[in-house]
């Protein structure tokens, strides 16, 4: 399976218009996960307020179901009725708030359990992270392998770990949710590395996604 570039992947609204009531949690997180990521790589190398276009723009690719208010735009988090805000910050750098709709005023609308928002809310900081640290699909050397290795040359928690790895979570909380030593983690961290032909976490986390990591239900 060949990668052209990073920033082919389906365009935002197709992931959200394709979705049912019927998907299962799992399925409907990786879909918004997928739409807010493809969102940054379109915005990656804009000349300036790149967070900001970020944020405005969370809100029409769902349809208004998510919205992101930035702190540094907003001074103080604002109430928004019938929906349920969670914070986004990556590590200790603190962005703004995550705003979802929690009730369904439609039978085609899909909600999130608050789990999987939080989630979605850490992606969100790791995506503004690295969007502001402009290091974000086209500063990559080496740059990443033209070809995707099978999923089947993964082993079971290599997998586990790049689907959390895809989600921004870190090496000290992927130890803790698999039970297992941070340098058992890190030793399957450098063969995946190694597997996927990248030198980093975050090339990693990118080639997860365009594998179809989907994380764990």
């Amino acid at each position: 399976m060949e990668v052209t570039s990073l920033k082919a992947l389906i365009p935002p609204t197709t992931f959200l218009d394709s979705m049912s009531s019927g998907d299962a949690d799992a399925t409907t997180f990786a879909l918004y996960l997928a739409t807010f990521v493809s969102l940054a790589i379109t915005l990656q190398g804009s000349p300036r307020k790149t967070l900001s276009l970020f944020a405005q723009r969370v809100a029409t690719v769902t349809h208004d179901r998510f919205r992101l208010l930035l702190h540094r735009a907003a001074p103080a988090p604002q109430a928004l009725p019938g929906r349920q805000s969670v914070s986004v910050q990556w590590q200790t750098i603190r962005y703004g708030s995550l705003y979802a709709i929690m009730s369904a005023s439609s039978s085609t609308l899909p909600i999130l359990r608050l789990p999987l928002l939080d989630r979605l809310a850490q992606t969100c900081g790791w995506l503004l992270h690295g969007l502001e640290t402009d290091q974000y699909v086209e500063r990559h050397h080496p740059p990443l392998p033209t070809t995707l290795p099978n999923l089947d040359h993964l082993r079971p928690q290599e997998r586990a770990i790049l689907a959390l790895m895809a989600q921004g979570v870190s090496t000290t909380d992927i130890s803790q949710q698999l039970a297992l030593g941070r340098r058992t983690v890190e030793h399957y961290q450098q063969h995946l590395y190694t597997t996927l032909g990248v030198t980093n976490a975050q090339d990693a986390a990118y080639l997860g996604l365009r594998m179809g990591i989907l994380p764990e239900g």
